[in-house]
């Protein structure tokens, strides 16, 4: 399944049994669908609450509702709807502005070892990871990197202006991007040195609308729409129930 064909419509989920008359209202959303059923099962496609699903092996399904992202791996009957045990992770601190705001003030010292594997706030942009990255803005950019105890120089190198380094201490996992390479929709960067992996990475950027606080389906929609699959990674690993 393409990322880039994340909202296509289809005429019919074909593993998904039809519903008797007076079915729930549609609140499921299909997410990521991976294995031989995967064509079947289009991303951002919205199920009633008491579909059923049936997959076989090495089906998995990524499916979001109010209460966060549930994966169900075949093969197996499931209910689309139904609430395992477990709660979720809150977006406030993983998509809100205030994180934001924050993080972009400079550097974020911690003890060794302390250095966070979790992205923490979606709209941070993995420097270690290739790929198309969601932003709200052109502006105001804030890389991350999960490595925060190798210390030395990024170099960040964009379509149209000369290459920019940036110095990453021990301890520190975010820093703003550099405002001499300008960030443009649809623009090539790479990056390379610390916080990247040995062979760089490559970063594309799309400017989406911003989402309201706590609308999880909406930011799912918007990152999966426009083909930012690390975010969408992350969104999932937040969300996840237990």
């Amino acid at each position: 399944m393409r990322w880039t064909d994340a909202l296509r419509p289809t005429l019919m989920l074909g593993l998904v049994l039809p519903l008797a008359a007076g079915s729930a209202a549609a609140d499921v959303m299909i997410l990521r669908a991976t294995g031989p059923s995967s064509p079947r099962f289009t991303a951002g496609r919205m199920l009633p609450d008491n579909a059923k699903i049936a997959l076989v092996a090495n089906d998995q399904l990524v499916l979001l509702d109010a209460h966060g992202t549930r994966t169900l791996t075949g093969p197996g009957g499931f209910v689309a709807g139904a609430v395992t045990s477990g709660g979720t992770t809150s977006l406030a601190s993983l998509a809100g502005a205030r994180t934001e705001r924050r993080a972009r003030i400079g550097a974020v010292r911690g003890e060794p070892g302390s250095g966070p594997a979790f992205q923490p706030n979606i709209w941070f942009v993995d420097a270690g990871k290739s790929g198309t990255a969601c932003v709200t803005s052109a502006t105001g950019v804030t890389l991350w990197r999960a490595d925060s105890e190798t210390e030395g120089d990024m170099t960040v190198a964009g379509p149209s202006a000369k290459p920019a380094t940036l110095h990453w201490i021990k301890g520190q996992t975010t820093k703003a991007w550099p405002q001499s390479v300008p960030v443009a929709a649809g623009g090539a960067y790479r990056l390379t040195g610390a916080g990247v992996p040995a062979g760089g990475s490559n970063i594309s950027f799309a400017i989406v609308p911003p989402v309201a606080d706590g609308d999880m389906q909406a930011l799912a929609n918007t990152m999966a729409a426009h083909g930012c699959k690390a975010q969408v990674d992350v969104f999932i690993a937040a969300t996840s129930q237990q």
